[in-house]
């Protein structure tokens, strides 16, 4: 039988940020997790934008090129400043 000890040093990736994408992640993160979320567009833009309302922080965020201030920007505008 596996005991995927071997995997449990890499990330969750979950493919999918609505809702059960969301609590699955959350999920996997409370165990300890490193987690990585993703949606692609045009859905990231309203699956993601009410993450800070949930409790749910962004640490080391990369939305291809845009850095963690610049999709906030993005979010809460609808636009972001190129760096």
């Amino acid at each position: 039988m596996y005991d995927f000890t071997d995997i449990e040093k890499y990330p969750v990736a979950v493919l999918g940020a609505g809702s059960v994408g969301r609590t699955c992640a959350a999920d996997c993160k409370l165990a300890g997790n490193t987690v990585r979320l993703f949606d692609i567009q045009p859905f990231a833009e309203k699956s993601l934008k009410y993450l800070a309302k949930t409790g749910v922080t962004l640490e080391d965020l990369d939305i291809g090129h845009m850095d963690k201030e610049q999709l906030l920007e993005y979010l809460n505008k609808g636009t972001y400043t190129e760096k």
